[in-house]
């Protein structure tokens, strides 16, 4: 039974050039969205923290962390790749993914509220900027995605 499933799964023929693509583009979607809610929206509560000494002046490993979340769309692509032939190509797909995968970062972000003195909003800004960004980064892996035979055909 375990190797028809693998060759079932093996059988799909995902597209990795298309899940990178896609992927890439929605891992550099979901830092501008963090930017957008972490330095703009959430910019003075930041200082705020920062003056009390609860929140780092200068961040460690920046540059990590921003690499860290390109990536983090790669694993989005592939869902979506994976469960188009589940749940059907397109917007609904995408979506559905990445409301499961956000609702995944609320045990997150309730860690963060109840053990870190930040307040409230960083951790439930934080927790929507991962909900929203994880269905905007999906949605534009699904929009770039094409299965190999459907790249054939095209």
């Amino acid at each position: 039974m375990y190797l028809n499933q693998y060759h079932t799964i093996m059988e799909n023929k995902i597209n990795l050039n298309r899940v990178l693509l896609g992927g890439i583009i929605g891992g550099i979607a979901l830092d501008l969205i963090g930017f957008l809610v972490h330095g703009v929206l959430l910019g003075s509560n930041y200082m705020y923290f920062q003056k009390t000494g609860a929140i780092l002046a200068e961040p460690r490993l920046m540059p990590v962390q921003v690499l860290l979340t390109v990536l983090s769309g790669i694993p989005l692509a592939f869902l979506y790749a994976y469960s188009r032939k589940h749940l059907g190509a397109g917007p609904k797909c995408a979506i559905i993914i990445g409301v499961l995968v956000g609702l995944m970062s609320a045990s997150f972000t309730m860690a963060l509220y109840s053990y870190y003195n930040v307040g409230r909003m960083i951790p439930m800004m934080t927790f929507v900027n991962n909900f929203v960004g994880y269905i905007v980064a999906t949605l534009i892996a699904g929009a770039l995605y094409k299965d190999t035979a459907e790249k054939t055909a095209a």
